[in-house]
């Protein structure tokens, strides 16, 4: 996805930039005849006095071009990994070592379905942040303020991470909880049933 978002950008700014050179071409007539300008302006736009028009859309082309280009380019990559320093020496964790992590300790939380998570950086610390799918039926505070205390405790005990500012918890839909396998498959055979008459 990442790939195909930086490829449209690039032929966004490629077009961008021709269109725009071509239009501020014509506009100050670089290379061709006042006859011949006049008649492409004519041609394209119906009207000579459109051809300042041309000009004008001609530099708001390139200088939007120019801002999607500076905003690739300049784009702060997150940090793959997190580097502190222990009288020993300096200790690296990946960013995905953090993330496995909170994830295994989010699936000793029974009341926890699936996990997405990402981590954070900045100069205040490190912010790790969930979303949940969980049971229906759940204490929805209490398990998120459990969540956020265990793995703020384990990382800081097992990684020795100890710059973490905030645990985010997004809880995103809530479960219903399964009926036995038994019961599903009678209601999924009543709904057949019901569909052949």
């Amino acid at each position: 996805m990442r790939f195909l978002s930086g490829l449209i950008k690039f032929i966004y700014t490629i077009a961008a930039l021709i269109a725009g050179a071509f239009l501020i071409a014509v506009w100050l007539h670089f290379g061709v005849s006042e006859e011949q300008v006049a008649n492409i302006v004519k041609n394209i736009f119906g009207s000579l006095k459109l051809g300042f028009y041309s000009g004008l859309c001609g530099i708001g082309l390139i200088l939007s071009a120019l801002c999607v280009l500076f905003s690739f380019v300049s784009r702060k990559k997150t940090p793959r990994s997190i580097a502190y320093s222990n009288p020993e020496g300096e200790v690296t964790i990946s960013v995905q070592t953090i993330q496995d992590l909170v994830e295994k300790v989010s699936f000793e939380f029974e009341e926890v379905k699936s996990i997405s998570s990402s981590v954070k950086t900045s100069k205040r610390g490190i912010t790790i942040v969930l979303k949940l799918l969980i049971w229906a039926g759940t204490n929805v505070p209490s398990v998120a303020h459990q969540i956020q205390k265990v793995i703020k405790e384990k990382a800081q005990a097992i990684l020795g991470v100890d710059n973490i500012s905030a645990v985010e918890v997004n809880i995103v839909k809530i479960v219903p909880v399964k009926t036995n396998i038994k019961e599903e498959r009678n209601i999924f055979e009543e709904d057949s049933s019901a569909n052949e008459i």
